[in-house]
């Protein structure tokens, strides 16, 4: 089902994140605007075509951030792995510089290993579709 905006987050999807997944993935989006029920780390879930993955992070406050990223990350390559998809991607969706693009990198690198299958992208907030961030 092509929820209100696929258009821009196909846009979103394919020119920010640089996903080259074909036209008919995208005939099936699936969001989940609140997927932690936490209301300390929000994140929207994003299936796409059953192929990929995508947990957009909302802006959040720099206390802590490194360690939240490594244990979502962790649950975003499980959820891949358990579910089937062929990738999984972190979106973290910045309200301003927080200058810690390095210690996010690297929490979601301890917890991701080599998994060449997931990828963590820092995005100004301003650059996410609505329909992504979380509620």
């Amino acid at each position: 089902m092509k929820p209100q905006g696929s258009q821009a987050i196909e846009i979103f999807v394919r020119s920010t994140l640089g996903c080259k997944c074909p036209d008919e993935v995208f005939r099936d989006l699936s969001i989940d605007p609140n997927a932690s029920g936490d209301v300390v780390l929000r994140f929207t879930r994003l299936a796409v075509g059953g192929r990929l993955l995508i947990y957009v992070l909302g802006p959040q406050t720099s206390d802590g951030l490194p360690g939240r990223i490594h244990g979502l990350a962790c649950q975003g390559v499980q959820e891949r792995n358990a579910c089937g998809y062929n990738r999984f991607r972190l979106v973290v969706a910045t309200g301003e510089s927080l200058g810690l693009e390095a210690a996010v990198t690297q929490a979601f690198n301890r917890a991701a290993g080599t998994d060449d299958r997931a990828h963590v992208h820092l995005v100004a907030a301003r650059d996410v579709p609505a329909a992504l961030l979380p509620t």
